[in-house]
């Protein structure tokens, strides 16, 4: 557990830098699910150990009007292969190990889902732009909050 905790010091300095230290609080998941931005690789079993550890940060909304379940939603399934290393083949069809990321953010603040970011786009209409296939977390993610598509651009 040490270690996870000297990684997320880790993790927390690249994205958010040195200078945040003024008083802002931080979220190791918000930097955990954001750090692609940045072209930086984690490890899918780092991400979901610190929603393990850190549910509450899955709830909390950044400046542009996004829970983590939007961040994460937003990653095109193009750069799925470049976050988690080799794929898997499972289901007929490739599989990435940082699909289950969006899953175990949606069970844990499934009402991420009815809400619109800054941009005006919910977590659904993300996802669909991203090329997510249709699989359990998409369908999980259309019954929580079935008007979304409806809005869906």
């Amino acid at each position: 557990l040490r270690a996870f905790y000297v990684l997320a010091t880790l993790v927390k300095l690249l994205y958010y830098g040195t200078s945040s230290h003024d008083g802002a609080p931080t979220s190791l998941v918000k930097a955990c699910v954001s750090l692609h931005r940045q072209d930086v690789r984690l490890d899918p079993a780092f991400i979901r150990r610190a929603i393990h550890l850190h549910p509450g940060e899955v709830s909390l909304i950044d400046v542009d009007g996004s829970y983590p379940l939007h961040i994460e939603a937003s990653i095109p399934v193009e750069k799925m292969s470049l976050l988690d290393g080799p794929e898997r083949r499972c289901c007929g069809g490739n599989c990435h190990s940082r699909f289950g990321i969006l899953g175990n953010l949606l069970s844990v603040y499934p009402a991420a889902t009815q809400v619109r970011n800054d941009a005006d786009e919910f977590p659904l209409g993300l996802m669909i732009q991203n090329g997510r296939c249709w699989d359990q977390t998409f369908a999980m993610t259309l019954r929580h909050f079935p008007p979304a598509l409806h809005w869906f651009k």
